[in-house]
């Protein structure tokens, strides 16, 4: 995680001699080109910067799983379960806590310092890129008739149901708050899935959306090598797909919760905290 570091010119030349040994593992390979990608970049050759950056990529992406179809499959369903009548029917119905607040969108779009600022207040704790409300989401359908997935098992959902999940949520959260504020932050952007379903077991819950633009976005998430997760992002293609997703996916949400979520334009808010 090499944010703000600078390699020295002998560390520069240490890597690119690490990378001609024909004994070097595939982990450190990869790793090294994404460094070395950094190290250009902060000296300014661009074109290199892209060949490392680009070559640390297509060795990764091999070595992780991604369903590109499979996910575009999920997000089209979630239109036609989270329609506006649906959610208006179950309004309401959640656990009451109104101690979380989620900040969805892509990785690398300003939810950390979006955390950060409301984590200076008094009454709000920081985190972590919390896997909870994914998780429960995704188990909806497990022991439901005909053992449907998400997003189609919330069809089958009601009232206790959605009180329950939400008091689950902040059951299965409490380990993560370790200074008894009375509100949180879940900041894992990967939650933009699962905005609908937030709303309906924690209707108090607050969401804000980090918004960049797509160019910086997506480059800045296709220079990252993560350490778990992310994996639509060593490839360009998936990247974009991911990214188009994702906007028609917020779009939805903002159709048919209007004033449910915030959207927090990183080039404003580095301009103007």
């Amino acid at each position: 995680n090499l944010k703000v570091f600078r390699f020295e010119p002998a560390e520069v030349a240490a890597m690119e001699a690490q990378l001609k040994r024909e004994d070097l593992s595939e982990s450190a390979d990869i790793h090294f080109r994404f460094a070395l990608g950094k190290a250009y970049e902060d000296a300014g050759d661009y074109d290199r910067a892209w060949e490392s950056y680009h070559a640390g990529n297509l060795r990764k992406r091999p070595l992780v799983s991604h369903d590109p179809v499979g996910f575009e499959v999920r997000h089209e369903k979630i239109p036609e379960v989270f329609s506006r009548d649906f959610l208006e029917q179950h309004a309401g119905e959640g656990f009451e806590s109104d101690a979380p607040i989620f900040i969805v969108g892509l990785p690398r779009s300003g939810s950390t310092l979006i955390e950060q600022i409301l984590a200076s207040h008094s009454q709000v704790e920081g985190t972590l890129e919390l896997p909870t409300l994914g998780e429960i989401a995704l188990s909806t359908g497990r022991f439901r008739r005909g053992r449907q997935d998400y997003p189609e098992a919330i069809r089958e959902l009601r009232g206790r149901d959605f009180r329950a999940y939400g008091q689950q949520y902040v059951d299965d959260t409490r380990i993560y708050r370790t200074l008894g504020k009375p509100r949180f932050t879940d900041k894992l952007p990967n939650n933009f899935s699962f905005v609908g379903f937030a709303h309906l077991i924690l209707p108090n819950a607050k969401i804000i959306n980090a918004r960049r633009h797509p160019l910086d976005s997506i480059l800045g998430n296709y220079k990252q090598l993560f350490g778990t997760d992310q994996n639509f992002t060593y490839d360009m293609t998936e990247l974009a797909l991911y990214y188009r997703q994702y906007h028609e996916t917020m779009k939805h949400w903002h159709r048919v919760l209007p004033g449910k979520v915030l959207d927090v334009h990183y080039e404003e808010m580095v301009g103007d905290f």
